[in-house]
């Protein structure tokens, strides 16, 4: 019903008792409905928000930043400080820091990792060490998780690298070092970590002052051996070089010096030089015709030219057959099996004023031959 219309109808006979009607026709009204449906709620969430906004309002922006050193090396401890202060004002910062890392020494993954967890102390820092970085390089960073007072805050990316890890190498001479040419001189190197638990890998070179004598591998045990056949006259400056992995630098070991001389030697009327180095055991002593079956290594000049050890493949001639050249032919007549001499063969009974291969005219020769097999000529 059109409440002016009820009005106009009943007059003003009426008109006070319509007014009683009207306002309690309005008073069973909730005027809150209006606004909300649930009054009671909205007091409730008006107080949340007026709580939230208070409690941010009460904490305080934080600045927090990373120390950490440029670099270390493998297996050594890293400490990384966070220092968390008041963007602006006064106050203390308590509460944790966490500490995280990122990049190709973290497993090759770009993922963010944990690395620690730091407390505040009184001064508003927070330490952690660390020893299990791996080699590379990596960003680190670290978050103030807040408290009561202070807000959440991050540093910036720190990049830290890590280096391999120290070695040692020592070498060893395992044979006389005083020795006479023809005999092997037998080194060994001993690698080792200046980290715990980290067993070196890879290989180690062997050196002759400046000249490569080769190269091992090392062993479990990290040793590595070289039997060098065979050093020339004079003094030699032995040194093993390890050539470093992933995880350790190389290290080159103290020099160690052995001395080679030449044994007791005959002069022929040719000018042939000859010297026993090892005595033969014995049998059948080596005649025209007969099978001289040996290893041998030629020096030119002071330098090895050339050995049939390099490839393990022994020779064998016809003595005094004109199959090798006459120095050769002269300086093993009576040689058995077992034996090894030295020849000091002069351009004359060798290559004389001839350039043979990579062997100048009027050279010299130094051979040290060492015989395996004596067969006589069945004729």
């Amino acid at each position: 019903m059109d409440l002016m219309k009820f009005l106009k109808r009943t007059g003003n006979k009426n008109h006070t008792k319509g007014t009683a009607m009207r306002t309690a026709m309005f008073d069973t009204l909730e005027p809150r409905s209006l606004l909300s449906a649930s009054p009671t709620a909205s007091s409730a969430g008006s107080a949340t928000a007026e709580s939230h906004f208070t409690a941010l309002a009460a904490t305080k922006q934080s600045k927090t930043t990373l120390k950490i050193a440029k670099t270390s090396a493998y297996g050594s401890a890293v400490t990384i400080s966070a220092a968390v202060q008041p963007k602006s004002g006064t106050g203390v910062p308590t509460g944790t820091v966490t500490f995280y890392a990122q990049g190709p020494a973290q497993g090759g993954s770009q993922a963010s990792v944990a690395i620690g967890t730091g407390t505040l102390n009184s001064q508003g820092v927070a330490r952690i060490s660390i020893s299990t970085f791996s080699v590379g390089s990596q960003q680190i960073y670290a978050e103030y998780n807040g408290s009561g007072k202070f807000q959440f805050s991050r540093t910036p990316a720190v990049t830290h690298y890590t280096t391999p890890a120290a070695s040692t190498t020592k070498l060893s001479i395992t044979t006389p070092t005083s020795t006479l040419i023809g005999n092997p001189t037998g080194m060994l190197a001993r690698v080792g970590s200046t980290v715990n638990g980290v067993t070196p890998t890879g290989r180690v070179a062997f050196y002759d002052g400046g000249t490569l004598l080769g190269s091992k591998a090392v062993d479990a045990n990290g040793h590595a051996r070289w039997l060098a056949n065979y050093l020339y006259i004079g003094t030699h400056q032995l040194k093993a070089i390890y050539l470093g992995n992933t995880q350790l630098l190389g290290h080159r070991s103290p020099v160690r010096d052995v001395t080679v001389g030449l044994p007791t030697m005959t002069t022929t009327s040719d000018g042939l030089k000859v010297g026993q180095v090892t005595a033969g055991s014995g049998g059948v002593v080596a005649t025209t015709g007969d099978t001289i079956t040996a290893h041998y290594t030629l020096y030119v000049n002071g330098v090895k030219n050339q050995s049939s050890l390099d490839s393990g493949q022994p020779f064998s001639f016809h003595l005094n057959n004109n199959e090798v050249i006459a120095g050769f032919d002269e300086g093993l007549a009576g040689v058995t099996a077992g034996e090894k001499r030295v020849l000091i063969v002069p351009p004359s009974l060798g290559y004389g004023n001839r350039p043979q291969g990579n062997i100048p005219p009027n050279s010299t020769l130094v051979f040290v031959v060492d015989v395996l097999n004596v067969t006589q000529n069945p004729s």
